[in-house]
């Protein structure tokens, strides 16, 4: 039999990386037949409601972390059981389980205000946001340098695009410039 709790105590930091992730990939899966047509389009409603879902268990589960930190425990979780210095190093106490919720909590009312049209004006937007939610969640778990900087990579990458997404050739030009 399956024992969910276990399962969730022992590979609890890795689930914050891997909700956005796996949202971000869902949504850009569900396509998008164009600029033109993203007003129009029945996948909108699917993309904003799988998204403010995310985040929001994305933040119970933050909160879920912080109230597992608050008892003292520091969890150390090694992916695939490699040691350190060779394998991915997630480390969840206090104060990344605090940036976890801070994280979330601001999370939640950017995509509900930004579900009011203002993700109308690029393709993917989503998915782009949780690529940087998967990215500033690495960032707060990792253990070590290399993977602190692999983190900031995704984050960076995803916030530029973020930045340069939509409204055409001006934005662009005004955004690499």
């Amino acid at each position: 039999m399956f024992d969910f709790l276990s399962f969730w105590q022992a590979n609890t930091p890795i689930f914050s990386i891997l909700i956005p992730a796996f949202t971000g990939f869902i949504l850009l899966l569900l396509g998008n037949p164009g600029a033109g047509a993203l007003k129009e389009d029945w996948r909108q409603p699917w993309r904003r409601g799988i998204s403010l879902i995310s985040a929001i268990a994305g933040l119970i589960t933050a909160v879920s972390y912080l109230l597992v930190a608050n008892t003292g425990q520091i969890t150390v979780y090694q992916l695939s059981e490699w040691s350190a210095p060779f394998g991915i190093v997630l480390i969840l106490d206090r104060l990344s389980a605090f940036m976890l919720v801070l994280t979330y909590a601001l999370a939640v009312p950017v995509l509900w205000y930004a579900s009011e049209n203002w993700d109308t004006r690029g393709r993917y937007f989503h998915a782009i946001f949780h690529f940087l939610l998967m990215g500033l969640c690495g960032a707060f778990l990792t253990g070590d340098l290399f993977n602190l900087f692999v983190f900031f990579e995704i984050l960076l990458m995803a916030s530029y695009v973020l930045l340069l997404h939509g409204q055409g050739k001006p934005r662009f030009q005004l955004g690499v410039h």
